[in-house]
């Protein structure tokens, strides 16, 4: 019998141009391949998560929402075949926690001001996630596995050492991944080394970025269109074949066999963050306050949209056919020349408001359209 599997580090097409297959195929091969857990955890984004919950529902698989947030971007990820800047992966443990890397991550977006580049301020996302989410070091750009490369074990040590801070030493994971690639064998065992020293736990993952091994040849594509090269030019940069996909449970722990404690607390952490979308979470559209002094577009559409529906259905004796298509739209409608018009009580205008009382005055005292 297969040991239990989650897999906590997994890309979408929500990671834009990086991510190769959609939330949905990425839970129909986890549930193909028995994994207990899938975590979805795209670059500054948690657009799949309510897909990811749709897709799950009912398929025994487990769901735990998180993001890798790209620290220190200097610019947007496209155009470069390998961005700079450390990454940070976390996944939300509650409700609470998602809306918060939720916030995080918009108010990142806003501040960076271009798409693709968020702006975070590192000090204000610690205090802000510090105690909701959990914190695995992320893939060979994680600022701990990139100060292992950089300096060494003290380089790494006192990286990690920050994150605990920061975070919470309870909150932090070391992650390994095993892609078959050069080099990764040395740093899983300084990781792992790394960990033990400081009474860490290990976290085993395959760094997903395609639910099958098919799914290279649109990753490799995908890729190009970001960094803006051809495949050619691509080539060095991408691995032989394909590496970072979700792998049957029993070959996973083949090949952490040496960190057998690593599949263990996978399983684990996955347990403790799971959370179900519609239950736990439950989304709903902000509700804003509006003055009854302000004119909306419901407020106001719908007395011309009841006057246009009583003109279509007017009796024939007062020249009109039944059913007619009203030609009669709202002063706001009229203002702007919409080609929309209303066709039944209540139905709302494609018009922006205008822009002032005063300027909304000019626009009512104007007659309808015929």
């Amino acid at each position: 019998m297969s040991p239990p599997a989650a897999e906590l580090h997994a890309h979408s097409t929500y990671s834009l141009l990086d991510g190769a297959d959609s939330p949905a195929a990425l839970v129909d091969e986890a549930a193909r391949l028995g994994l207990s857990t899938l975590a979805i955890t795209d670059h500054d984004s948690l657009a799949a998560a309510p897909h990811l919950a749709q897709a799950a529902r009912g398929r025994g698989v487990a769901t735990v929402f998180g993001a890798e947030l790209n620290l220190q971007l200097p610019a947007t990820r496209t155009g470069l075949p390998d961005p700079p800047g450390p990454h940070l992966l976390v996944l939300a443990r509650s409700a609470a926690g998602y809306r918060r890397l939720s916030a995080a991550i918009s108010e990142a977006n806003l501040r960076g001001g271009a798409k693709g580049h968020p702006q975070y301020l590192y000090d204000e996302v610690a205090d802000t996630l510090r105690g909701h989410v959990e914190v695995l070091t992320g893939c060979r750009k994680g600022a701990v596995p990139a100060a292992l490369q950089r300096g060494g074990q003290d380089a790494a040590e006192a990286v990690l050492r920050d994150l605990m801070d920061r975070f919470g030493r309870e909150h932090v994971h070391v992650e390994l991944t095993r892609h078959d690639q050069p080099g990764d064998d040395a740093r899983c065992a300084a990781l792992a080394e790394l960990a033990k020293r400081l009474r860490l736990a290990t976290v085993a993952t395959n760094n997903v970025h395609y639910a099958r091994p098919a799914g290279f040849r649109v990753y490799a594509a995908l890729g190009a269109l970001r960094s803006r090269r051809t495949l050619d030019q691509l080539d060095s940069w991408l691995p032989a074949g394909p590496v970072a996909y979700l792998r049957d449970p029993a070959d996973t722990a083949r090949r952490f066999a040496r960190y057998p404690g690593a599949l263990a607390h996978a399983s684990q952490l996955a347990a403790a963050c799971a959370l179900d979308f519609e239950r736990d979470i439950r989304p709903a559209p902000p509700r804003f306050p509006v003055p009854r002094a302000t004119p909306t577009r419901t407020r106001t559409c719908a007395p011309w949209s009841r006057r246009g529906s009583r003109a279509a259905t007017a009796p024939a004796r007062r020249g009109r056919t039944r059913g007619r298509r009203p030609r009669t739209s709202c002063p706001w409608c009229a203002s702007s020349g919409s080609p929309v018009f209303s066709s039944s009580p209540g139905t709302r205008c494609a018009s922006p408001a205008p822009s002032s009382p005063r300027s909304w005055r000019r626009v009512a005292a104007r007659p309808p359209t015929a």
